[in-house]
C-alpha cells in the first residue's frame, strides 16, 4: 500500500517541483552593494589588464621586437668587357650552383690588326729559319763533297810524290854509279900519269869528269831529299813546287764554306730568338684580344636570380650592371630594437624568432650590433633594412638556412617580416 506525501506539512517544498529557489539572503546584500553593471565593468577592467600584461611583460623581461626583415646579400655581376650578351640566365626560380655560368658576352669589334702583323712577321721568321736551315744543309753536302775530293787529292799528290821520289832515287843511284867510275878513272889517270904513259890532258880530262860526276851526284842526292820534304809536308797539308799552292783550292773552298755556316747559323739563332719573341707577343695579344671578345661570368656563390638587368642581344658597355645574385647560402635578420636593451645583448646571444604569418619558431644567433649613427650599405642587400628611429639600434641575427627552409617549406623567405626575443640567459 503506497503512503501518500502530505505536502501541507512540509513547509519547504512548494507547489510544483521545477520552481526556482530564492536567492540566498547574503547574495541580496552584496547586489546591494555591487550592481551588475559595476560587476561587469570591473571584470572588463581586469581582462585588459591582464591583456596587457600578456603583452607587455614579456618585453619588460626580454628584448622583443617586431620590426625584423629576413634579409640576404646581393652581388652584383659587371660586364668585364663591351659587348653583345649571348647568353643570360634568366630563370628566377632555379637554384644557381656556385661557378655556373649566368652570362656570356661577345665582342666582334675589337681591332685584331696588330695581332695579325705579328702573326705575318712570325710567319716571315718561320720562312727566313726554313731557308737558313736549307742553306746550312747545303754547305754541309758541300763541304763533304770537298772533303772527298781533298782527301782524292791528297792521294794523289802522295802517289806523284812516290814516283818522283822513285824517280829521283834512280837517277841518285845512277849518279853514285858513274861518280864512283870516274873516281876509279881518275886514279887511272895520275897512275899512268905518273909512269908518263899518258899525256895530261888526258889527267886533265879525267879530273874534269871526275868533277862533273861529283856534282851531278851531289845535286841528285838534294833532289832526293827535296822531294822526300815535299811529300811528308803534302800528307800533311802543305803542298809546295812550281804550279802549286801551299793550300789546294778544295781546302780553300771548304774553309770558305765552313766561314759561311758559322755566319748562318748565327743568323739562324737571332731569327729563332725573333721568331720565340715574336709568338710570345702574339700570344700576349691573343689573350688579351680573347678577353675582349668574350667573356663568361660564373656565379661566386650559391644562389638564385635575383634582378636581370640585361637581356640576351643587347650591346652592354664595360662595367654596366647585367644581373644581380641573391646569395641564399647566409640569411639573416635585421632587427630594430630601443637603445633601452643596448646593454643587455651581446653577440652570441641565441634569439628567437617567428615569421609573421607563419606558424612555429626557430632559433638565431646575434651576428652584430650596430648604433644608430653607423651606416648601413644598401647596395649589398637585398631589402632595405627596418627604418631606425632616432633612439633605436640595429641588430643582425644570422640564421640557419636550412632549419629556415626545414620549419617553413619555402627556400626564399627573404623579405618576411619577423618577431625576435633575444634570450639573455644563452
Amino acid at each position: 500500500m503506497t503512503k501518500k506525501l502530505d505536502v501541507k506539512s512540509s513547509p519547504t517544498v512548494g507547489v510544483a517541483s521545477d520552481a526556482p529557489l530564492p536567492p540566498p539572503p547574503w547574495l541580496n546584500g552584496l547586489k546591494k552593494k555591487f550592481p551588475i553593471s559595476r560587476f561587469l565593468r570591473i571584470t572588463a577592467g581586469l581582462a585588459i589588464l591582464l591583456i596587457g600584461a600578456w603583452f607587455f611583460i614579456p618585453g619588460l623581461l626580454f628584448p622583443i621586437s617586431s620590426n625584423a626583415i629576413v634579409n640576404a646579400h646581393v652581388i652584383t655581376l659587371r660586364a668585364p668587357i663591351a659587348g653583345d650578351v649571348s647568353f643570360m640566365f634568366s630563370i628566377p626560380d632555379r637554384p644557381i650552383a656556385q661557378g655556373d655560368i649566368v652570362t656570356r658576352l661577345e665582342n666582334n669589334r675589337v681591332d685584331n690588326s696588330q695581332l695579325s702583323t705579328m702573326q705575318a712577321q712570325q710567319i716571315t721568321l718561320q720562312e727566313k729559319s726554313k731557308a737558313i736551315e736549307g742553306e746550312l744543309l747545303e754547305l754541309q753536302k758541300l763541304e763533304g763533297r770537298l772533303k772527298t775530293s781533298s782527301t782524292e787529292y791528297r792521294r794523289a799528290v802522295g802517289n806523284r810524290y812516290d814516283a818522283l821520289l822513285a824517280e829521283a832515287s834512280a837517277r841518285l843511284s845512277a849518279r853514285r854509279a858513274i861518280a864512283g867510275e870516274s873516281v876509279k878513272n881518275l886514279q887511272r889517270q895520275r897512275a899512268l900519269y905518273a909512269k908518263r904513259l899518258t899525256t895530261l890532258a888526258a889527267l886533265d880530262a879525267a879530273e874534269k869528269a871526275d868533277h862533273v860526276a861529283q856534282a851531278d851526284l851531289q845535286e841528285a842526292e838534294q833532289a832526293v831529299g827535296r822531294i822526300h820534304a815535299e811529300k811528308t809536308s803534302a800528307a800533311q797539308g802543305i803542298y809546295f813546287g812550281d804550279g802549286f799552292n801551299n793550300v789546294p783550292y778544295s781546302q780553300q773552298r771548304t774553309d770558305d764554306i765552313q766561314l759561311r755556316a758559322q755566319a748562318l747559323r748565327s743568323e739562324l739563332r737571332e731569327t729563332r730568338i725573333r721568331e720565340q719573341e715574336t709568338g710570345r707577343q702574339a700570344a700576349v695579344e691573343q689573350v688579351r684580344l680573347n678577353r675582349l671578345t668574350r667573356a663568361e661570368l660564373a656565379a661566386p656563390a650559391a644562389g638564385r636570380l635575383w634582378l636581370q638587368l640585361a637581356t640576351t642581344g643587347e650591346y652592354v658597355a664595360a662595367g654596366a650592371p647585367l644581373l644581380q645574385i641573391l646569395d641564399t647560402s647566409r640569411l639573416f635578420l635585421m632587427v630594430s630594437l630601443d637603445e633601452r636593451h643596448f646593454d643587455d645583448i651581446a653577440i652570441g646571444d641565441r634569439a628567437t624568432v617567428e615569421l609573421i604569418g607563419s606558424g612555429g619558431s626557430f632559433y638565431g644567433k646575434v651576428e652584430r650590433i650596430q648604433g644608430n649613427e653607423s651606416k648601413v650599405d644598401e647596395s649589398v642587400l637585398a631589402v632595405a633594412p627596418p627604418p631606425v628611429k632616432p633612439r633605436e639600434f640595429l641588430v643582425v641575427v644570422s640564421l640557419n638556412t636550412q632549419d629556415l627552409s626545414k620549419k617553413t617549406g619555402v627556400a626564399n623567405q627573404v623579405g618576411r617580416r619577423a618577431k625576435v626575443t633575444f634570450d639573455q640567459s644563452s
